[in-house]
């Protein structure tokens, strides 16, 4: 299995999610690669997971405030049947090496107060709840439609070999 930065053709041929796969294009497509990036976790010609790391700054005010130039993880996807196999963790870890890379030293994450289940798997990465509340932010896609999020922050250390 291989961790890569994927292009709008990968994208294309590889995020199975439709929704997915639209907000990573319209993000590249209107961010281009300062805005984030998306990394693709292939494994026999296949995609098994994906991620995307936004380096842009949010939109949210409450993150704009506290989080000042943090960037953030979106829609970490591990395929069914190919979950705690370390395929998360590993899209994670490439996230946060390019965050540091890039001179980030925080990172952060949003976790929909209606769907906590992932909120283990980020405290075993090291992932703090902030203790500044939950934030709200406009589902993509149904702008009417209001989630309240539970943020999750990280300290980003050098990457280990």
């Amino acid at each position: 299995m291989r961790i890569t930065e994927a292009s709008e053709r990968e994208v294309e041929a590889f995020v199975w999610n439709a929704e997915d796969r639209q907000f990573f294009l319209d993000r590249l497509r209107r961010r281009g690669p300062k805005g984030g990036q998306v990394f693709l976790a292939i494994e026999d010609g296949r995609a098994v997971g994906y991620v995307y790391l936004r380096l842009q700054t949010a939109e949210e005010f409450k993150l704009r405030l506290f989080l000042t130039r943090a960037p953030l993880l979106e829609r970490l996807r591990v395929r069914e049947g190919r979950r705690l196999n370390g395929i998360g963790r590993l899209l994670v870890a490439m996230a946060e090496a390019t965050a540091w890379e890039r001179r980030r030293r925080r990172i952060a994450l949003g976790v929909v107060e209606t769907r906590p289940e992932p909120i283990p798997f980020y405290e075993r990465l090291g992932y703090a709840e902030w203790r500044f509340g939950t934030i709200r932010t406009h589902g993509y896609g149904r702008p009417s439609a209001i989630e309240r999020c539970r943020v999750f922050v990280k300290k980003l250390t050098p990457p280990t070999a």
